[in-house]
């Protein structure tokens, strides 16, 4: 099988079209079809790039579509976090560049506050509440273990923009790191 027949590296939105569809994946990132935009997809890119420009700008104000989430994202603003965080590791879970030829696993994480030997990593989601989220605040969880090893705790949480309402995930600690590598190694090479 050729390099072209198979898919070589992921990513959380990768591995979820492959877990609902096998076929579906193979059409988008092995046959490289292109599918429709919808809605709720350019919606959901219109709130995330608001969101960044209100983290990231000293002076920029709450987007309207955030106003039901406002305690909570002027509390996140204030702890000066890092956004639209773009990580990338090989396959032995080493950091490489995102566009490396051994790049394995891409991981996008919308906001990430690190303060000392803890980690809050947060995703903002618009449209209804879903509870089948906790993959993916896993896989975040093991970035942030992976990006700082003085990290001993990390919290992940869901922040529903449309709802307003904050869904906090599974806390995280060093001693998971090894079971986590090991998790996600395995759920992918079925993928790959």
């Amino acid at each position: 099988m050729s390099e072209q027949q198979v898919i070589t590296s992921w990513s959380y939105s990768r591995f979820g079209t492959y877990e609902q569809c096998p076929f579906k994946a193979k059409l988008l990132y092995i046959e490289k079809l292109k599918e429709p935009s919808s809605q709720a997809l350019e919606k959901g890119t219109a709130v995330h790039a608001e969101l960044e420009r209100f983290l990231k700008l000293a002076d920029e104000r709450l987007p309207q579509s955030a106003l039901k989430l406002e305690e909570h994202a002027v509390a996140i603003k204030a702890r000066k976090p890092y956004v639209e965080l773009e990580v990338c590791f090989n396959k032995d879970w080493q950091p490489v560049d995102w566009f490396a030829k051994d790049a394995w696993v891409r991981i996008k994480i919308d906001f990430l506050i690190k303060e000392d030997n803890y980690c809050l990593i947060g995703d903002w989601k618009t449209g209804r509440v879903r509870d089948s989220y906790e993959p993916q605040l896993e896989l975040y969880a093991l970035t942030g273990l992976l990006m700082f090893p003085n990290v001993d705790t990390i919290d992940t949480a869901l922040y529903f923009v449309d709802a307003g309402m904050v869904i906090e995930g599974q806390q995280y600690k060093r001693e998971d790191l090894e079971l986590l590598k090991a998790r996600w190694t395995d759920r992918v090479s079925k993928m790959l």
